[in-house]
């Protein structure tokens, strides 16, 4: 039995504000009181698509880590392909290994749950399990040899 089946509106919403709290963070640390640009590290263009099933993963967001804590998202596409940046929008990500998380579901980010009309608790459209980079099992081998990294989610 899967325990998020069972999770309310509220509790899904709370996990979304806590994600995109953690990531918004992330990104402040990593940017906060950086010097000129010629100071910030070499990033790579990355780029890829996500699937689930071999199908494409249609919305969301693609998180990578890496050892040195310089955070790189990309917005999910609808056809399932992604760009990432660090520093800026599409920069791309530091080269090295990451850590990687997809979040990934129906959530309308327009709408508030209790006061939108129309507001449905999110379905997930990918297993939980990749919420998380310590569960998701994804890593990825940034470099300019490899810069357009795949996944196909099961």
């Amino acid at each position: 039995m899967d325990p998020f089946d069972s999770r309310s509106a509220t509790c899904s919403m709370f996990i979304h504000l806590r994600t995109a709290a953690a990531l918004a963070a992330a990104l402040v640390a990593t940017v906060g009181g950086c010097g000129s640009k010629s100071d910030l590290p070499e990033t790579v263009p990355v780029s890829g698509t996500i699937t689930y099933n071999t199908e494409p993963v249609p919305q969301g967001t693609i998180t990578f880590l890496s050892a040195e804590g310089h955070t790189a998202t990309g917005t999910i596409q609808p056809d399932g392909s992604y760009r990432l940046g660090t520093f800026a929008a599409e920069d791309g990500a530091v080269p090295g290994q990451h850590r990687v998380m997809i979040v990934a579901d129906t959530a309308d980010p327009t709408l508030i749950p209790g006061s939108s009309p129309g507001y449905e608790p999110p379905k997930e459209l990918i297993p939980p399990k990749y919420k998380d980079a310590s569960t998701s099992g994804l890593v990825a081998d940034v470099s300019r040899e490899n810069s357009e990294i795949n996944f196909d989610l099961e």
